[in-house]
Order: structure tokens, then sequence, then C-alpha cells
């Protein structure tokens, strides 16, 4: 949420999130709760608060809530309690959607409960890639963390991912807790472990938003981009669609393991069959060389990571970092780039083996 804010007493410094590789056999991501989080949870404890949340019930108790037409595409303004007004006032613009006007007055309700969050806030939701004050920034941010945490506590959605696979049956059962499928897909991708990714998409396929889990290296689209669906699927065992306000959450998860090309009756090296595909494709020889630094300058980079770390498949993690490579996306599409990969995998594993002996 955007806002501004008037305060007396410094935010304290909050913790950085840090990701490890452990929840238990799932290999599911954790990592430190930040403070204003810890304040949620704590107050549904107290509570015994439950998704759905009556969010509103709980705003009524603790301010003045209105409704007015708010200027400039604000969704609320909160106002601290003042020696005119013993209790704080939350104005809430009318006619929202009801899954963002809970998330609203979840994160409302965070400027109320969270110590440091005394003064006035400005409030449109989803609007901090705008915000350009950093302690504003900061408080804003902090308000959205209370509310995801106090409307799908961590807790309830680690215990949803035990249960529910696909990928629809787990936005779903999120968006249970009275949020919109964005919200949901937000906080599933900071829990989920690695190797999902979702893009919001505008009406015309161009692509607002783009996020994916912790240790996922497909190359994915950039935002502003028209998507490309097709390239995603191939790369996947898994997806969804939903239709959320006026644009649509994509959702995949990527196969860990593709299926290489037999490469026995291709003749030639790898360096000959890429110069082949690129000079079929681009008749001027600048071009052509351009084209081709810049093929085996992602194959080099990916072979670095892939040797230092020695984990995953070379041949699937190839296809993951050309995936969404819109400048080589014709060489990419030919009949041959995967017979090329593979002969390349191959002269890279004899390679290793010869220095290995």
């Amino acid at each position: 949420m955007e806002g501004s804010a008037s305060r007396s007493r410094p935010l304290p410094r909050c913790g950085r999130c840090r990701s490890t590789a452990g929840m238990a056999e799932k290999n599911w991501p954790t990592r430190l709760m930040l403070p204003e989080e810890k304040i949620a949870r704590r107050f549904s404890e107290m509570r015994g608060l439950k998704p759905p949340v009556n969010v509103e019930a709980l705003v009524q108790e603790f301010a003045t809530l209105e409704e007015d037409f708010l200027p400039a595409d604000y969704d609320a303004v909160f106002l601290d309690k003042s020696a005119k007004n013993p209790r704080p006032r939350v104005i809430i613009t009318v006619g929202q959607p009801p899954t963002r006007r809970a998330f609203t007055l979840a994160h409302e309700l965070g400027h109320i409960v969270i110590p440091w969050h005394n003064g006035t806030h400005f409030c449109r939701v989803g609007a901090e890639a705008r915000l350009v004050d950093r302690l504003v920034k900061e408080v804003e941010s902090q308000a959205n963390r209370f509310a995801a945490e106090l409307l799908m506590p961590k807790v309830w959605v680690e215990n949803l991912l035990k249960i529910h696979k696909p990928i629809k049956e787990l936005v779903d059962a999120v968006s249970i807790a009275n949020v919109s499928y964005l919200a949901a897909s937000i906080r599933l991708v900071q829990m989920l472990p690695e190797g999902y990714a979702f893009v919001e998409i505008d009406s015309d396929d161009i692509i607002r938003r783009v996020q994916s889990t912790d240790g996922t290296r497909i190359k994915l689209p950039r935002e502003s981009e028209l998507l490309v669906k097709e390239r995603m699927d191939r790369l996947a065992d898994d997806s969804a669609i939903f239709k959320s306000g006026h644009s649509k959450i994509i959702w995949w998860h990527f196969i860990n393991k593709l299926n290489a090309p037999k490469t026995q009756a291709i003749q030639g090296n790898a360096t000959d069959l890429l110069r082949q595909i690129v000079e079929e494709l681009f008749p001027n020889k600048a071009k052509a060389k351009n084209q081709i630094m810049s093929i085996n300058g992602v194959i080099g980079a990916a072979n670095g990571a892939y040797q230092r770390e020695k984990k995953g498949d070379l041949f699937t993690i190839l296809k993951h970092r050309f995936a969404n490579r819109t400048d080589l996306a014709e060489i990419i599409e030919h009949p041959s780039f995967e017979f090329f990969l593979q002969k390349r995998i191959e002269e890279i594993e004899a390679r290793e083996d010869g220095r290995a002996s």
C-alpha cells in the first residue's frame, strides 16, 4: 500500500529475511518472521482467529470506520487518535471489491496495532513501486506484511501445503481466507519450494507482475512484456489460471528433469551444428556471429554455476535459462536447437571426464 505518515518515534530496524532449504521432507523454504508478522501472529493467537477473519469487525473494535469517496485513487486513510478524536479513524473508499476491501482493512488494522505506526497514512493497495520515500515505503510494507499474516497465517498455509498438491487446489485453498487470487499467490510464492512461478497479466496479455519461489532458476519473462504462455507451458508439468479483477493470474510448476534428445545420428560437433542453425536463420555474418556469442555466453554461465554446485540436470538448466530469451527466440525455436544443446552437454561431460582421469 502507498501512504504518507507523520510520527514522533523512529521505526525499529527489521531483521532481514533468510531463506533456507529446510522444512521437513518437502524442502519448503522458511525465513525468520519480521516484527510486524510476529505482532499479527500474537494478535491472532490471543483472539483465537482463524481464516476467514472478520477483519471489518476488528477494525470497528479499535477505530471509527467510515466510507467515503477518496481522491487520487486512495483505498483508505488512517487518522491516528488525537485530543479532538480519542479513537483512531479509518476512512475507506466506497465500492472496493470484497477481497480488496478485506486486505485494505487488514492493512489499516496493522497501522492501529503496530506500536510504532503512529500518525496519518494515505494508502493505495499494491502501489509499493510508486513510493519514493524510503521510510514511508517501509511503513506501508510492514502494514502489508501484517495484513498477510493476519489473513493468511504462516502456520495455516503450511498445513495447506501438506494437504493440497496441484497448484489450482493450493491457490483456491488459500483464497478461502477472503483474499484475492493475487494476494493468495503472493503469499504462496513466499512459502512454496523452488520450481514455482506466477505472472499477473492484463487483458492484452501484458505482464504486470512476475514472481517465482526461492531457488527457481528459469529465465522468466519481464514485467511490461507480452506473455508467450506456450514457452512456459512446455517446461511445466502443472499450471493453473485464475481470474482476478481485470487481470489473470497464471501459475506454473516447472519440470526438474526434461527429456534430452538422442544425438547418435547427429553428424559433426556442437559448434558446427550451432553454426548451421544460425547461418540458416541469419544470412548477415555479423548478426550470426553475435547470436553465436550470445548462445555460448548463456551456456558458459549456466555450466559454470552447474560445475560449482553439481545440482540438477544440465539439459534442463539450459532449457530453463533460454526459456524467455526473446533476443534468441528464432534460434531457440529451431527444430535442431535441442540437439545442439545435448551435443554441447556431451562434449562438456567428455571434457570433464578427461580432466578427472
